[in-house]
């Protein structure tokens, strides 16, 4: 096969290929007198062998290292003979796995933040705003489904802000109403994942938005929320959960969005 057929077949780009023989990784099969490259079926394993080590982590340099076998500087050449590279495969394991934890995560949270801008979408536009000292907040109330979340400690949760460095892309915080506290973070998860879960049911939201270069704090919003809680004259769950809302979600390049959510209590529960 010729380069250009070769890196067809195996999805890479003809100077991926010029670079790996320059390299000593995969060389071409046959190099006629022209110089023109020529490789063979064979080696299109070894091709996805590489893009496989590649997806997990692993450098050109350890990859070729990993393939050849090229002495002192193998990959866990202080191993006997015959083990480095199962040492090596059952690392990208591990990474693989990792890596696929990490995906899910991402997963859950997308989906998660999309139900959240479907309702942000219909119920906040023209809704009726109040004025916070971080913009506006507008109450809302939703039929949330019932949602398995893993819960986090973490190691200083009185000093937590609602802002991406400290609450990252993928949690929410789970807050006591009657001390104003936060008890745990949280994310959604799979059932496998999961020590806990969030109840579905009738809940009653308020989205604050705030405007750039603001972030908002935990403390002083739940105290907001509890006051508008309570002059609904309704009994609510006695904590409430406050997950981002990202505004590029919206179209928008700046600003913050959160919603504070508490489940109400029926009277028949």
């Amino acid at each position: 096969m010729k380069t250009k057929e070769f890196a067809a077949a195996c999805g890479v780009e003809k100077r991926t290929l010029f670079y790996y023989d320059e390299i000593g990784l995969l060389k071409p099969s046959h190099v006629g007198e022209n110089g023109y490259r020529e490789y063979d079926e064979q080696q299109i394993p070894r091709m996805e062998t590489i893009k496989l080590l590649q997806s997990v982590g692993l450098t050109l340099r350890e990859i070729r290292s990993v393939l050849l076998i090229d002495g002192k500087d193998s990959v866990g050449s202080e191993l006997p003979k015959g083990e480095r590279n199962l040492a090596v495969v059952q690392d990208c394991c591990r990474r693989i796995g990792e890596q696929r934890a990490r995906l899910l995560d991402a997963e859950q949270y997308l989906r998660q933040r999309m139900l959240i801008r479907q309702s942000y979408v219909e119920n906040v536009p023209g809704g009726a705003a109040s004025p916070t000292e971080y913009g506006e907040a507008v109450l809302v109330f939703e039929e949330l489904p019932e949602q398995p979340i893993a819960t986090l400690q973490p190691t200083d949760l009185l000093r937590l802000k609602l802002k991406y460095s400290t609450l990252g892309y993928y949690l929410g915080i789970v807050l006591d109403l009657a001390t104003g506290e936060p008890k745990y973070v949280f994310k959604y998860a799979d059932e496998g994942c999961a020590n806990a879960s969030r109840p579905g049911g009738r809940y009653a939201s308020v989205f604050y938005t705030a405007d750039a270069g603001k972030y908002f704090d935990i403390k002083v919003l739940t105290k907001d929320f509890s006051g508008r809680l309570a002059a609904l004259g309704l009994e609510f769950d006695g904590v409430a959960y406050a997950e981002d809302l990202p505004v590029w979600i919206l179209d928008r390049s700046e600003g913050f969005i959160c919603r504070f959510s508490a489940r109400v209590i029926e009277r028949n529960e």
